[in-house]
């Protein structure tokens, strides 16, 4: 497979393929338009075509940006960032702390969370 286009982008950048994204969510401060992916605009259907002709017609644009997205991937998201972001979530009055395991990014870690107390003790 030259290219992956999906909702789903982790299975891509873990084998540093290009992709193929809209700016929503999460995936807007993960790709950067022409630098480490291509961001095409939602329901641009014609943009999204043009991104796929211009990734296939080019191994060597597939190559860089698929590399350049998953060092970015490595070097922003880390299990640390990424557990930092979710625990701020969490850390909130009224919630009940709990120890779980975690997969971040392809790691498992165990961490101490907090959720909602639905028996109201503190």
């Amino acid at each position: 497979m030259e290219l992956f286009i999906h909702p789903s982008l982790r299975e891509a950048i873990a084998c540093e393929k290009a992709v193929i994204g809209t700016p929503i969510g999460g995936i807007r401060n993960a790709l950067t338009d022409c630098e480490n992916g291509r961001l095409v605009r939602t329901s641009a259907a014609s943009e999204l075509a043009n991104a796929i002709n211009e990734l296939l017609a080019n191994e060597t644009l597939r190559r860089k940006l698929g590399g350049a997205v998953c060092q970015t991937i490595m070097n922003k998201f880390t299990q640390q960032t990424e557990l930092d972001g979710n625990l701020v979530l969490y850390r909130r009055p009224g919630l009940k702390m709990q120890t779980l395991s975690f997969h971040v990014n392809f790691f498992e870690y165990t961490k101490e969370v907090y959720y909602p107390s639905i028996t109201g003790d503190k």
